[in-house]
């Protein structure tokens, strides 16, 4: 109905995004800081951001979009055990002695099967869901006999709430767009696909994902952890592999946030679990991961693209807890994308997590991180646009000015300085 009634915009870009309800009903999206209480009850509104630009031809027709939500299966997680025997000796005459005692032999097996699952005592500790990449490749058989009524817009990835203590059945409604939790309680989040498109003719379009991972650059041991790539150095690789992939066309680029896991050096990163268990009482690690969604379609594909760069704009921190809105945030980009001269490839909204120690608020480029527990947390809203080829930062002159940026280690703080 928008679109309907805006008929000179288009849209270039769809993405989910949540917002914490204060106080009340009233919801500020021109907020750009939350707190996520510890032991409190947060509530959440889910919305849709539209990122639009005006079309060339003002007579086209209006846009009409499709949405359609993926939500990975249920499986049904259960113990096997089965003994185990150690080295045998032959003593002749068809007799056979054990060196070892025996030993049970403990593992999880995963079935998919709608009686066993309907069965389940506690559901919340014995169902999980299928991984992302086979959530994917059901979904593309899926899309080769009943293709989309149109043409792939973006494609991104959110989490929903199914289970929150012993309660609940796994169950989940994509389409919802309210929910809340109990920090006194775990809680078990799943993530699910959603495609945007424009609806028109089938363009018989297949989905993919690449994730690109932060790899070790220092091996740690069971007394110190290891050290990852910057951000910088995640996104080097990204820059490097989309120019050289053909006959796809990139449809987002995404900031994740997965659980890791490292012991004595070796380390584990969940990039394809949609099944995340999230508690208070411990401390979570996160690692920061860039996924890029691409499709394909039969016949020749779009150009290709060289290489790629992102510039993030966070909001000026202006005291202690203080930062600048959302509109003041837009203004700064739109004044630096028009003294540049870029055109945007990509762009997307993100959060990170609050570093008061920190002069900008956040740690940047950093990927590893440690959210700890029994202690509330504070997240900064940031937006990252992406281009197409390098771009050329300008001098400070030529933008618009900022407000004083609060200095953590100095409370007069005054020095200018515009963090973009």
């Amino acid at each position: 109905m928008w679109l309907v009634g805006n008929p000179l915009y288009a849209v270039w870009k769809c993405e989910t995004v949540e917002r914490k309800v204060d106080k009340g009903t009233v919801i500020v999206m021109e907020n750009m800081v939350y707190h996520e209480a510890t032991f409190g009850f947060n509530v959440y509104i889910r919305g849709l951001r539209l990122w639009l630009t005006k079309k060339i031809d003002p007579n086209e027709p209006v846009q009409q979009l499709g949405l359609l939500n993926v939500v990975p299966q249920k499986v049904a997680v259960v113990p096997t055990h089965h003994m185990a025997c150690g080295p045998q000796i032959d003593m002749g005459n068809g007799i056979r002695v054990n060196l070892n005692r025996r030993t049970r032999c403990t593992g999880y097996a995963t079935i998919n099967d709608p009686e066993i699952l309907n069965k389940m005592v506690v559901p919340s500790m014995n169902v999980s869901f299928e991984g992302l990449q086979t959530t994917l490749k059901k979904l593309n058989e899926d899309l080769k006999s009943r293709p989309l009524q149109g043409t792939i817009l973006n494609v991104e990835t959110t989490t929903m709430k199914t289970f929150e203590g012993f309660g609940g059945s796994g169950d989940m409604d994509p389409d919802q767009t309210c929910w809340h939790e109990d920090g006194n309680k775990f809680k078990r989040f799943t993530q699910i696909i959603r495609v945007f498109y424009v609806i028109g003719p089938p363009a018989n379009e297949q989905i993919m994902i690449e994730d690109f991972i932060p790899q070790v650059t220092q091996r740690g041991d069971i007394m110190k952890a290891c050290h990852f790539e910057t951000w910088t150095q995640v996104m080097t690789r990204v820059s490097t592999w989309i120019p050289n992939q053909t006959g796809v066309r990139i449809v987002n680029l995404q900031t994740q946030y997965t659980k890791y896991s490292e012991y004595n050096g070796e380390v584990r990163v969940a990039s394809d679990s949609t099944d995340d268990y999230v508690t208070n009482l411990a401390d979570r690690k996160l690692m920061k991961i860039m996924r890029v969604f691409f499709v394909t379609r039969p016949g020749p594909g779009p150009p290709q693209i060289g290489h790629l760069s992102c510039r993030t704009f966070l909001p000026v921190r202006k005291s202690r807890a203080d930062f600048e809105s959302m509109s003041e945030t837009m203004f700064r980009i739109t004044a630096w994308l028009k003294v540049t001269g870029m055109q945007i490839f990509s762009v997307e909204t993100h959060q990170f997590l609050f570093k008061e120690n920190r002069a900008s608020g956040v740690e940047q480029d950093k990927c590893n991180i440690i959210n700890q527990g029994m202690s509330g947390k504070k997240y900064i809203t940031a937006v990252s646009v992406y281009f197409a080829y390098p771009f050329q930062e300008p001098h400070p002159a030529y933008l618009p000015p900022v407000y004083t940026m609060y200095d953590p280690n100095n409370a007069q703080s005054s020095a200018s300085c515009a963090i973009l």
